[in-house]
Formats: structure tokens, sequence, C-alpha cells
């Protein structure tokens, strides 16, 4: 599950070292510096999951922490590409996520690359899903619309000839025997 990986790991271990979040009493100064760091055991870039909501659309809905504010609550830009606002009383980790391959949904995913995506921890879950299972599944939070200008940017390089297979020399030294 998404709860126990690296990803989530880090963010446990930074929430649980954070002053703030120790000491329950900094200075504002040092308060304001952590805001992004850590607010009830959640920091900037945590997957999290929507609960307890009157709007069933939004309930169960996946996203990323982007911001915090007392008076506003938590800026969570969901899967859809689309932003909220909500109250830590509506967020929280999502529990038993299972990752693509290790008894997944069609729609699960192994890293969730948002707005304030850390680009080493990315970098670090992405090489051990390649080593453990082979393949990664990255979930970009974009709408619909965004999908489909990137899907037909994707095309237009394709069809422009800057995209195309590795000469069959050198795939197997970049991805490793039998692409593994």
């Amino acid at each position: 599950s998404l709860g126990s990986s690296p990803l989530a790991q880090v963010a446990g271990s930074q929430a649980e070292s954070s002053p703030a979040h120790t000491c329950g009493c900094p200075t504002s100064e040092l308060q304001m510096a952590l805001v992004d760091f850590c607010v009830d055991g959640l920091r900037v870039g945590t997957l999290v999951e929507l609960h307890s909501l009157s709007d069933d659309e939004l309930n169960g809905a996946l996203g990323q922490v982007v911001s915090y504010s007392d008076v506003e609550g938590f800026g969570i830009m969901l899967i859809t590409g689309k932003q909220v606002q909500m109250k830590s009383a509506n967020v929280r980790v999502p529990q038993d996520l299972k990752k693509p391959g290790l008894g997944g949904k069609p729609s699960s995913f192994d890293v969730l690359v948002g707005p304030r995506m850390d680009e080493t921890l990315l970098a670090d879950e992405v090489s051990a899903c390649l080593f453990e299972k082979g393949f990664c599944v990255m979930r970009v939070c974009q709408s619909v619309e965004e999908v489909e200008k990137t899907f037909e940017a994707m095309k237009e390089m394709a069809q422009a000839g800057k995209l195309q297979r590795f000469a069959e020399e050198v795939e197997e030294g970049y991805l490793g025997t039998n692409n593994r």
C-alpha cells in the first residue's frame, strides 16, 4: 500500500521530527516557515484522500497537498487537476491503496506527480518501482483537457520524428536485459 511507501515514510518521519510538531509552541517566524513543512501530520506534497464531505463527487478523491492556511485550511490539487480548499477534518492519508501489479485497481498508480512533488523522492520511488516490478505507473494531476493537449503534443512530436525507439544495439544497455 502507499501508506508504507518511501514517500509516505518520509512524510511521516518529517512530521515526527518537525519542531512545530514536537514542541507545540514555535515562534511565529518559525511557525510561518514550517507551514509548508508539517500541519496536522501532513506536509506539502503529501498524497491525501478527501472524506466525510456532503459532496459525493469529492468523497474519496485523491490529490496532493499544495498549500496550507490557518483560515482556509489545506489547498489540495486533485488528480483531476481541480484545486480545492479543505478543512483538516476532511483530509487524510489514504488507507489500503494498492499499487499496480500488486493488487491495485486499473486506476491505481505508484507515484502521484503534482505541482509540489519533491524531485528527489520522485526519482527514489521510480527507481524502487523499476527495480522491484520492472515498471512504474505515474499519475499526473491534470484535467481531461490538459491530458488531451499533452496527448496531442506527443502525437505531433512523434509525427515530427522527435520520439523514436532506441537503436536495438543500445536498448539493452539503457533498459536492462529483457527491458528490466
